[in-house]
């Protein structure tokens, strides 16, 4: 019997030995089962709440759809009825579709949190964090225009000093109500951002600024009022950015948004450069350099502070080069509308004014070549590049010439006066620094371009010559059929000009648009205009004409002229030394 009874015990205790194991291997597994269960079931609430809500939005508008917005607040409740879901509903998180047809979301059920921003291509689910499933930071003024950040736009705060840091999204890194404009930088390429967020200057290729969607109320439509000269922009952002009309006293919404369908513009922070490494040495930074002409290679394009801007190249090389840097962000050159953007918001309270007056740019005015004077080098350039960031020691001081480096540099006290914030959060080169091409230029009355003055000066563009023997008959126009096309109209403005070789309407402000930073920002009434000084702040003002076909913008050295944000002046599009460009991106 004790045998038995032994025997039956064993059998047991290995029989409880075996369960114990079948349970060790089997409760994984039912565990993984119902995991996967939950994040299949979390997975498709959240995707079945943004095809309600697509449908659910394309029902209510389908004559306007995708050009209306639809907000649905699953924690408050807010608009959830429209969806028509039964049972799997998002119980937490907010779902927004906006005019464009995108999407941001932020869903969570305290197991899983489903993000995406406007920015992204797909929705990325993760496991519940309370610090990481919060909302990102969202400024009220902007009213939805908060920067949108993709692929390797790496958002930052930039110290005083200069040291830049990436930025915690969830926490504020910009308030326009402050002027402290949001920033983002592209790192070169193998480069990361160190344990403590902050990234080396060296380690930084590209510095971008966003410029946020908005509408102003127009004040001088027809380029004779007087009254509000240099006085604050009204400006209102995002989706209370809305057009009431084209007459002074309407709101008007800034073409440069409505252009990419965008809810804001990255703008490059300074005016471009090149890794000169690949093909100078520094001891000949204030010489000509011969080797500009070999400054192909987009992925060398950097936009950097204390740098020798990019200068000497054809609009076309200019424009491929950009075009090139960053397709996936819609990299370009750019336009003549965009530098508007920037000016009107940079002379309103988010910029560089108070409420009631305000106050101009500091001029750049640095040139790394020689002025009015004999050259130091041999084959050194009378106009040379600029070095980034710089400012002088006055708002609209003379040019310094024969310079490698800049007394007030873009992270000290004076340096921030040459930003459009008058802190460094804010665009550089802007007033002063070099001209800049920006993608502006002259059309005729059939809607062809012109590319140039003639053979000889010419942009690199297919298109017509403006003024082949640079008389008032243009009856001798030709076509120049070499080069590249143009780009699709989002990426140039054109304008139509009555301009007569050899008279005043080169100055003629109503052949500018609406928003770019011409027409209504005339200080004085058009019929009574002398010269070339009818801007606020006596700015320059020469129209693009028949024998300089395109736009320049931002500075002036020859005659000692005055440069400014608003100045505008004209070339044939050629290569030139004191001329060049800035980046944007609109995704």
């Amino acid at each position: 019997m004790k045998d038995k009874k032994a025997f039956t015990l064993v059998e047991l205790l290995a029989v409880i030995v075996i369960l114990s194991v079948i349970a060790l291997i089997a409760t994984p597994l039912i565990l993984n089962i119902i995991e996967e269960a939950r994040y299949g079931s979390f997975k498709d609430s959240v995707y079945g709440a943004l095809k309600a809500s697509k449908i659910a939005l394309a029902n209510e508008n389908l004559e306007d759809y995708p050009n209306t917005k639809l907000t649905i607040n699953f924690s408050t409740g807010s608009n959830v009825s429209k969806l028509g879901l039964n049972g799997s509903i998002p119980k937490a998180g907010y779902l927004v579709i906006d005019e464009e047809g995108r999407t941001e979301l932020l869903i969570s059920d305290n197991r899983y949190c489903a993000k995406k921003s406007f920015g992204d291509d797909d929705i990325t689910i993760e496991k519940y964090d309370a610090a990481n499933c919060k909302t990102w930071y969202k400024e009220d003024i902007l009213n939805g225009a908060d920067p949108i950040l993709k692929d390797n736009l790496i958002p930052v705060i930039i110290s005083d000093d200069g040291t830049v840091k990436k930025a915690d999204i969830l926490k504020q890194w910009y308030k326009y109500e402050n002027k402290e404009w949001a920033n983002a930088v592209i790192l070169k390429d193998g480069k990361t951002v160190e344990s403590d967020n902050t990234i080396k200057e060296e380690n930084i290729k590209e510095y971008y600024v966003w410029i946020p969607k908005y509408a102003y109320k127009l004040w001088n439509v027809d380029s004779n009022n007087t009254e509000n000269v240099g006085k604050p922009i009204e400006i209102v952002f995002g989706e209370k950015a809305t057009t009431t009309g084209t007459d002074n006293g309407d709101m008007y919404i800034h073409p440069a948004f409505t252009n990419f369908n965008t809810y804001g513009i990255w703008v490059g922070k300074f005016e471009i450069s090149y890794d000169e490494e690949s093909f100078t040495k520094k001891d000949t930074f204030l010489k000509k350099n011969p080797n500009y002409s070999v400054a192909t290679d987009s992925s060398k394009l950097i936009v950097k502070p204390n740098t020798r801007s990019l200068t000497n190249k054809k609009v076309s090389d200019f424009y491929k080069l950009i075009k090139n840097s960053h397709q996936d962000l819609n990299s370009h050159m750019m336009t003549n509308m965009e530098w508007g953007a920037v000016a009107y918001l940079t002379y309103s309270k988010y910029g560089r004014c108070n409420e009631k007056t305000c106050t101009e740019v500091t001029i750049n005015n640095i040139n790394t070549g020689y002025y009015r004077s004999s050259a130091v080098f041999s084959g050194q350039w009378e106009y040379g590049a600029t070095i980034t960031g710089c400012a002088a020691d006055t708002v609209s001081a003379g040019v310094i010439s024969n310079v490698n480096e800049c007394t007030n540099k873009y992270n000290t006290t004076k340096g921030y006066l040459a930003s459009t914030t008058g802190k460094i959060s804010g665009i550089y080169d802007m007033s002063g620094g070099n001209w800049e091409y920006v993608m502006g230029v002259l059309e005729n009355a059939s809607g062809k371009l012109y590319s140039g003055r003639n053979s000889k000066y010419n942009s690199g563009f297919k298109g017509l010559y403006g003024c082949p023997t640079c008389n008032s008959d243009t009856s001798g126009l030709t076509e120049n059929t070499t080069g590249l096309d143009f780009p699709n109209n989002k990426y140039y403005d054109s304008y139509i000009s009555s301009d007569e070789i050899g008279t005043n309407v080169w100055y003629k402000y109503t052949s500018g648009k609406l928003g770019d930073a011409t027409k209504e920002i005339a200080n004085t009434k058009e019929n009574s205009l002398s010269g070339d000084r009818g801007l606020w702040f006596n700015d320059l003002a020469s129209f693009p004409s028949l024998n300089a076909t395109f736009f320049i913008r931002g500075s002036r050295y020859i005659g000692g002229m005055s440069s400014g944000v608003l100045t505008f002046g004209n070339c044939t599009g050629i290569s030139n030394k004191y001329i060049s460009t800035r980046s944007v991106l609109a995704f």
